[in-house]
């Protein structure tokens, strides 16, 4: 079996949005063809990050004395896949002409998706068993397994299987976790929940440990491929399970040792059909994705639109107690007047000075009278105060979570984990603002845009949950940004 004829499971980018549900979502990427990489009549694809720049597979020729061809299927290719290099330009990102990675590398056979270690000395990568001849095409069954090679300061040398790749099954795109203890991969071995499962090996005591199937959260009796893993944790891959048998992106990540329930990628770039497999920084802000259009596969850089909020605070309640008093006031004997402060509908305080507390926001109006002691009835009117207690402007954020007993209700913005939290912001105080669009950053990797949104938070812990605006006040560009923490807990709430 041709890498080929499993490449169309691919990992959809990008930035998760679990749960969101929103009715005014906006996309949180920009995308951009980069030129020197697009050669129309190759494909181009699985870039990964290597030292100063990308490495990524392409069919494209490498000349007309080793232009080995190979037929999967109804289709033909005139170039068996290879590993490219292109460095990256750090003052505008742009790639240069991409080159063989390695002479020592390329070969007949067809290279897959390839991961490097940490410290960039060791690389997994995916390849066919069997090594073409020259001047030949071949169509043989030719199964694919996982390779290791080691660099030695120019070349990557001492190619050798990844133990437990006998050939008797397929074995393809790895992916390492931070640390390298953990190599994840797809294969059509036994054992597996049918077609192509995700297993992982360990890493202990210089050895891997045998494969282990990532479980029913993650597998299904359709294939699952493509394994990413990002810095956070968190596995994203595709499987072809459901959706009339097309490729759908997933993501899970473990929680007490566990699979959560995986969950289904968004379309955030607008074409969940043509956009595929992509690696990016840790906060996602930046990277490459893959477009397949016209049977082609390209490689194109994605940039986060999401804005960059100067000043993010915390959302602050207008203050709504005062202590009241008038320097001007003349001094009055004591024995025969008093002042007595009237805050309106009764409520009404004798003495020099006068604490209150208004109900709310609003306007009010406080008088200041002189009380006859004797008589107990008003002398004289001292003054009248205007008095308006306005909302900050701000995005004030509404938090609410279901299945909530009422003693945690006395416990603001708690909730479990995989219980679903719902964000708005129409009690925000935004008057004169004319509103472009709302964002939301959940801390954990996930963001939103739109005035509300849903969220599931998968582990324990309290995040900080950003809710900007962008938007114009008269002419002036204007963006404000506060934001609230939430309490995710393990089990029910209150234990």
């Amino acid at each position: 079996m041709m890498i080929q004829s499993i490449r169309y499971m691919v990992v959809f980018v990008l930035l998760t949005l679990a749960c969101t549900g929103l009715a005014a979502q906006k996309s949180l990427y920009k995308t951009e063809r980069i030129p020197l990489i697009t050669e129309g009549t190759a494909d181009d694809y699985d870039p990964v990050k290597y030292k100063d720049g990308i490495v990524f597979i392409s069919n494209r020729k490498r000349g007309v004395i080793d232009n080995y061809q190979f037929k999967d299927g109804d289709e033909q290719y005139y170039s068996c896949y290879n590993y490219y290099f292109s460095k990256i330009n750090p003052s505008d990102g742009s790639l240069s002409q991409p080159e063989l990675f390695d002479v020592d590398l390329a070969s007949r056979s067809n290279k897959g998706p390839l991961v490097f270690s940490a410290d960039e000395q060791t690389m997994y990568f995916s390849k066919n068993k069997l090594e073409p001849k020259r001047f030949t095409s071949s169509s043989k069954v030719n199964p694919v397994g996982i390779y290791m090679a080691q660099f030695n300061g120019k070349h990557w040398t001492n190619i050798k299987p990844f133990p437990y790749c006998t050939g008797e099954f397929n074995y393809g795109h790895p992916a390492l976790s931070a640390d390298g203890k953990e190599l994840y991969f797809s294969s059509d071995t036994t054992g597996g929940f049918g077609g192509y499962d995700l297993w992982v090996c360990e890493y202990s005591d210089g050895h891997w440990s045998a494969p282990r199937n990532l479980g029913p959260n993650v597998n299904t009796a359709g294939d699952e491929a493509y394994p990413i893993v990002h810095s956070s944790g968190r596995l994203y891959f595709s499987s072809k399970a459901t959706n009339k048998g097309h490729v759908q992106n997933y993501y899970s990540e473990l929680v007490n040792n566990e699979w959560a329930p995986r969950e289904l990628a968004p379309d955030l770039l607008g074409n969940q059909t043509s956009v595929k497999y992509f690696f990016g920084d840790s906060l996602l802000h930046q990277g490459f994705y893959v477009e397949e259009r016209n049977r082609r596969m390209t490689i194109r850089r994605f940039i986060s639109t999401f804005p960059q909020f100067d000043s993010i605070r915390p959302i602050v309640e207008p203050r709504f107690c005062f202590t009241f008093f008038d320097r001007t006031a003349p001094l009055l004997d004591t024995i025969t007047m008093m002042y007595e402060w009237d805050f309106g509908k009764g409520e009404k305080v004798r003495g020099a000075e006068a604490y209150h507390c208004f109900p709310g926001i609003g306007k009010f109006s406080v008088d200041l009278n002189v009380i006859d002691k004797a008589t107990g009835q008003l002398y004289f009117s001292q003054a009248n105060y205007p008095f308006v207690i306005e909302d900050l402007k701000q995005v004030r954020i509404k938090f609410s979570s279901g299945d909530i007993n009422q003693a945690d209700n006395l416990q603001s913005n708690v909730c479990r984990v995989n219980q679903k939290a719902a964000f708005s912001t129409d009690i925000s105080n935004l008057k004169g603002v004319k509103i472009e669009q709302f964002f939301w950053d959940f801390g954990d990797l996930d963001k939103a845009s739109g005035p509300s949104a849903t969220h599931i938070f998968r582990r324990p812990g309290k995040y900080k949950i950003i809710c900007g605006v962008v938007g114009t006040e008269g002419k002036i560009p204007l963006k404000i940004s506060n934001y609230i923490i939430v309490d995710v807990r393990d089990g029910k709430i209150g234990q």
